[in-house]
């Protein structure tokens, strides 16, 4: 386990959680551990800015549902702030 765990830390330091996550490391150790483990062991984290496209909440996905519809009749968008893209750094 602890060979995984070192494993997991050096691939992590330097990813983004969507690109860890599809290594598949993610079902062996997560990505929140792995960088504390990368942290622990005093190796160099990279900021990692990833963008996650869904809305932050069942509101905010409805919004944006209503919002799909509004242009598929050639209306313009009234709700896009309440969706925007999430950034997350890591």
């Amino acid at each position: 386990m602890k060979n995984q765990i070192d494993h997991a830390a050096l691939k992590a330091a330097c990813m983004t959680r969507t690109e860890y996550n599809a290594t598949g490391l993610e079902s062996i150790v997560s990505y929140d551990l792995a960088r504390l483990a990368a942290q622990d062991r005093g190796l160099d984290l990279c900021v990692n800015i990833d963008i996650d496209p869904r809305p932050s909440n069942p509101g905010a996905a409805f919004l944006k549902m209503i919002d799909d519809l509004r242009v598929e009749h050639g209306h313009p968008r009234e709700h896009q702030e309440f969706y925007l893209p999430r950034v997350l750094v890591n």
